[in-house]
């Protein structure tokens, strides 16, 4: 079990559960502290209001992130819930709302989408580096890939709009593939991309309206 935690947008995650996922004997892993929602970044040793606060974009990107790179699991907080800040307990490191306004913030939410999607999928996912033929050193636009054992379909999160994807689509199985955006926003198939030979590399780019999600 790892944290994460508060003090940037892309801790490489990613990087952290492969290493533990290499380690004998094999056990789960999981990111158990990614960054709050509305919690502040890098508070300390004070406040920096340059640096804003962790919103459901990054929230969905870290959770993301940690599922598609192998982690069993991910756990969701919001900044405001863990310490129940209601007005008059001491207010830990800057909360911005009460807890019971935070209940249903949009990460809270969407986390239960990224849940809701692997358990529509069969099967057990596994994360997949060889499906994707190229990636970038960019933390903030690190993308990540499962695939399902028996290749019959994969999943591919990249965080950026605009973002160019490269699959390996020999690394499903044949002969043809259908691709579909997904929006993490909404939980749902957002809009279909195309139907392929599963064959050679195909490469995709993220819609440009909004970040890690289809246009509006």
């Amino acid at each position: 079990m790892m944290q994460s935690g508060h003090s940037e947008r892309n801790a490489p995650v990613w990087d952290w559960i492969a290493r533990d996922l290499a380690l004998l004997p094999l056990k789960p892993t999981l990111d158990a502290e990614p960054n709050y929602e509305d919690h502040p970044v890098n508070p300390w040793p004070d406040l920096k209001p340059e640096l804003g606060s962790f919103r459901s974009y990054d929230v969905r990107k870290q959770c993301y992130r940690s599922v598609f790179s192998g982690g069993c699991g991910v756990v969701y907080g919001h900044h405001a819930v863990w310490q129940f800040w209601d007005g008059v307990r001491e207010n830990v490191n800057h909360a911005d709302r009460h807890w019971p306004d935070a209940l249903l913030r949009p990460g809270a939410v969407q986390a239960g989408y990224l849940r809701r999607l692997l358990q529509s999928r069969p099967g057990v996912p596994l994360p997949t580096e060889a499906l994707l033929a190229s990636n970038t050193d960019d933390r903030a636009g690190y993308e990540c890939a499962l695939r399902d054992e028996n290749g019959r379909f994969a999943l591919v999160y990249a965080p950026l709009p605009g973002q160019t994807i490269d699959v390996v689509l020999d690394m499903l199985a044949g002969p043809r593939v259908r691709a579909a955006w997904f929006d993490p926003r909404l939980g749902e198939e957002a809009s279909i991309i195309g139907e392929y030979d599963a064959s050679g590399t195909k490469t995709f780019t993220t819609p440009s309206a909004n970040p890690d999600a289809a246009p509006d």
